[in-house]
């Protein structure tokens, strides 16, 4: 008892080390993550979670979803639940709630962990499996300070559920066998409605039938308690479990199952979350400090599966969480991966230390038998990767402000249009309504929205209009399900007829050119280029070679050229110059004057033209869109208005140098005439709230 009281304490702690190292920089770099006195949330779900926390409200949320007429709630997440609570009885901040309390929610899973392997009969590989996995930045990446998400408790629901049921198959002669299966049970539900994933209990009662195959006793309550499970989380789920379950393991492995997984769902899946890929054999990285431990995680893992079958079977999730990342290599499935390699790692380091058995010499005897196993531990551990740890970032103070001041901004029904991932943060801030945020980013509006901001403004303006009518993006999912997403989007794009729509805001920021490459996948599936230069200055005199027609980044003690085929040249006051060199193969340089700096885009030719870019870089008033707000460069917002006579740029000769001519940059076109539509009420959402279930971020 005293050896696992000293494996629970020590491991706890040091499961804090990573959050320990993010709370100290965040107190030294108070500039770039307080605002208010205060930390501002850094995860885009934070945003939603925090806000039903401050204020639930039951039935349809108006703020999302626009125009399919918002989200249905029946009752808060769990987590919103609880740090409701919080707020209310402490009256404290849920930004300051969320980053004391976050830290101590991730590390609650080292103590099942360690209490699993204690009643295995091992307590080396839960203690050494429990402060590796804390320890792989696989894991504290993905649970942080003032990460108001899920991920902080998953592993805990998962190892608490395994410990429980583990207790009853070894109570299987005595009653309290059938109180462990309750506590399993009643945790599966905590466990739902946490993270709102059924086939987690699915597998894990599966795993526990199986070993209580031989005592008929305990195998009617598994039943009973799975059967329970069922009838009661389809009655949180609002409507009844069936293959839908089956049909979210397969489509993990993008296997699809009619009639449960909608055609549109595994194309989304593949250019968004996949975007963050990286193959499974060169992930050692985010295990450990090199492939060695890395390996020897692989060699031993599947005698550790043999050995301790029966405790395998209880975490059934884990391992086919670990199948998945081997065959898809998606970086936001590693934290389950993790605990799995940990496990293996410290039974190999256990088997070799076992080895001091059959050694005679004293010291060799004691240095594997005994210092071996810990100086393994220390050294698989990727400490330079800890050290240098820095909180979450996901959104900048100034992008904040900026959200905090569409309040001001906008009228309070105006909706707001933007990529999905800043969906939530913008409801939290400004109470407005927007198109798409991290819960509903799987709808057909994400890649419809990605194929406008590519376009050029006209067609861009047309396909804002037209995302605005429900029936629209209707008819484009339909499109989706006969000819696939890529001749969807085009067809729709055709077909588009915008109408007036009041009160529609467009809200472009600093890292929306960022996320190009994973835009371009959804609207064509393959990509062009967007590089953001450091800032210069003096006109880029440095940077720039005329008579090469190149531009070299340096940064530090290395420089990257770029063959450059034309300059934007953006001055302040409305007024735009182009100036060519003889280089075809070059790109497009958008050299964008702002207060004395010079702020750089380097874009491919698909790109040059791009909406996105263009109303980012030129803040101006022009056909179809009114300037409302520009704090260049964090962001710019436009009201997408009705048509009218487009405003010429102002372009300014330059003394013409060898090599370079000037010419007239024409960006803009006239928008075609309206198309009238009769009004209808809004679409039901089923369609797009099966799509968001079955694809609800891991």
């Amino acid at each position: 008892m005293k050896n696992l009281s000293l494996a629970l304490l020590f491991a706890l702690f040091v499961s804090l080390i990573p959050h320990i190292v993010e709370i100290y920089n965040y107190f030294k770099h108070q500039d770039t993550y307080f605002l208010d006195r205060k930390p501002f949330i850094q995860n885009p779900d934070g945003y939603f979670f925090g806000r039903l926390a401050k204020d639930f409200k039951r039935g349809e949320d108006a703020l999302r979803n626009f125009p399919e007429g918002g989200v249905r709630y029946d009752y808060p997440p769990l987590i919103s639940f609880m740090y409701g609570i919080l707020l209310r009885l402490t009256g404290i901040d849920i930004e300051w709630l969320g980053f004391w309390l976050s830290p101590i929610f991730g590390s609650l899973f080292v103590i099942p962990f360690v209490l699993f392997w204690h009643r295995l009969g091992n307590l080396w590989v839960g203690f050494a499996g429990a402060v590796l996995t804390a320890l792989s930045s696989a894991y504290y990446t993905r649970v942080f300070v003032l990460d108001l998400d899920t991920d902080n408790l998953n592993l805990f629901f998962i190892f608490s559920i395994a410990l429980f049921l583990l207790l009853a198959y070894q109570k299987k002669n005595s009653w309290h066998a059938y109180l462990f299966v309750v506590f399993a049970v009643l945790f599966n539900l905590l466990f739902y409605w946490w993270y709102a994933h059924p086939e987690f209990f699915v597998l894990q009662f599966l795993g526990f039938l199986l070993l209580a195959l031989q005592n008929r006793r305990l195998f009617y309550a598994g039943l009973t308690g799975l059967l329970a499970l069922w009838v009661l989380i389809s009655f949180m789920a609002g409507y009844p479990l069936g293959m839908d379950i089956l049909g979210r393991l397969f489509l993990y492995f993008g296997i699809p199952i009619s009639p449960v997984e909608s055609k549109s769902v595994p194309e989304v899946l593949k250019t968004i979350s996949e975007q963050g890929r990286v193959s499974f054999l060169h992930s050692h990285h985010l295990y450990f400090s090199s492939e060695f431990p890395f390996y020897i995680a692989l060699i031993f893992l599947p005698l550790l599966f043999f050995r301790f079958f029966k405790g395998q079977l209880l975490l059934l999730p884990l391992y086919a969480l670990l199948v998945l990342s081997v065959v898809k290599g998606s970086i936001r499935i590693y934290m389950y991966s993790a605990p799995v390699l940990a496990m293996g790692f410290a039974y190999g380091v256990f088997l070799i230390s076992k080895l001091s058995d059959f050694l005679e010499k004293r010291s060799l005897k004691l240095f594997v038998g005994g210092l071996f196993p810990p100086l393994m531990l220390i050294s698989a551990i990727n400490w330079v990767s800890l050290m240098d740890r820095m909180p979450g970032f996901f959104i900048s103070k100034e992008v904040v402000q900026d959200l905090q001041r569409l309040k001001e901004l906008t009228p309070k029904d105006a909706k707001i249009l933007s990529w999905w991932d800043y969906g939530y943060a913008i409801v939290y801030y400004s109470q407005r309504a927007v198109f798409h945020d991290g819960g509903t980013q799987f709808s057909i509006k994400t890649p419809l929205v990605a194929y406008a901001l590519l376009q050029e403004e006209k067609t861009a303006h047309k396909l804002f209009l037209c995302i605005s009518d429900p029936l629209f993006n209707h008819r484009a999912w339909e499109k989706l399900k006969t000819l696939g997403l890529y001749k969807a989007l085009e067809q729709s794009a055709k077909e588009c007829q915008g109408k007036p729509y009041k009160k529609i805001y467009l809200l472009i920021t600093e890292d929306m050119l960022d996320k190009t490459q994973p835009m371009q996948q959804l609207a064509y599936g393959k990509g062009s280029i967007l590089l953001k230069l450091p800032p210069c200055e003096r006109d880029c005199k440095a940077e720039l070679n005329r008579d090469a027609g190149t531009y070299t980044q340096t940064i530090g003690i290395s420089s990257t050229e770029y063959p450059v085929k034309e300059i934007f040249w953006i001055e302040e006051g409305d007024k735009v110059k182009r100036e060519t060199f003889n280089n075809p193969k070059g790109g497009t340089l958008y050299l964008v004057k702002k207060g004395g700096t010079i702020y750089g885009f380097f874009v491919g030719e698909k790109l040059k033209n791009s909406a996105l870019l263009s109303l980012y870089a030129i803040r101006k008033d022009r056909e179809g869109f009114r300037l409302v707000y520009d704090n260049f460069p964090y962001s710019v917002l436009y009201e997408v208005i009705s048509s009218k006579p487009p405003q010429p740029l102002t372009l300014i000769p330059e003394d013409r140098q060898p090599r370079r001519r000037l010419s007239i940059c024409t960006l803009f076109h006239p928008v075609g005439v309206w198309c009238k539509q009769p009004q209808l009420p809004p679409l039901p959402v089923e369609w797009h709230n099966l799509s968001g279930r079955l694809l609800s971020c891991l």
